[in-house]
């Protein structure tokens, strides 16, 4: 292979990505902004902030039992003007995962989810997918270890059998 085929055949596997990135036009963004909003997932940086910053504090007081309230407040004030910055920068989480929505969805698409999320309909399954969530994984961990505890029965029935150990 020359390397003009293999320049062709690398360009042809990079183009989607710098196409996906070339492409994100202001409405683009601004209805995945809007579908974050919607579904929580922009109040979730609040949560995940506040409970970093607590960690924050907790490592800075572990590592120094002494640490004044003054200290422990510098911590969590400079800990959140970086997750500021680290979350919503323009090379922040946000806008890491704004191509992933354009990979996966257009924009009609992503004007109807937010449409659909601000109906009832919407609202119930944004305020109780998280139950939802949490007991389908409980229900499939308990479906888990059955099928597991059948398996290990089976298995050594047929190993018994068979005269093996």
């Amino acid at each position: 292979m020359t390397i003009r085929n293999l320049l062709s055949v690398l360009l042809l596997l990079i183009a989607p990505t710098l196409t996906a990135a070339e492409t994100m036009t202001p409405a683009m963004k601004t209805a995945i902004q809007d579908l974050m909003e919607v579904t929580g997932a922009t109040q979730m940086k609040t949560r995940f902030s506040e409970a970093y910053v607590q960690q924050m504090q907790a490592l800075f007081a572990t590592g120094n039992p002494r640490l004044s309230l003054r200290a422990l407040e510098m911590v969590a004030q400079e800990t959140r003007v970086v997750l500021d910055a680290r979350l919503d920068g323009e090379h922040g989480l946000f806008a890491s995962i704004y191509p992933i929505y354009q990979q996966h969805f257009t924009l009609t698409e992503i004007e109807a989810l937010v449409a659909f999320y601000r109906t009832p309909a919407g609202k119930k399954a944004i305020s109780i997918m998280p139950q939802v969530t949490l007991q389908s994984m409980q229900a499939s961990q308990h479906w888990a270890q059955s099928v597991g505890h059948a398996v290990q029965i089976r298995v050594k029935q047929r190993l018994a059998a068979e005269g093996l150990r």
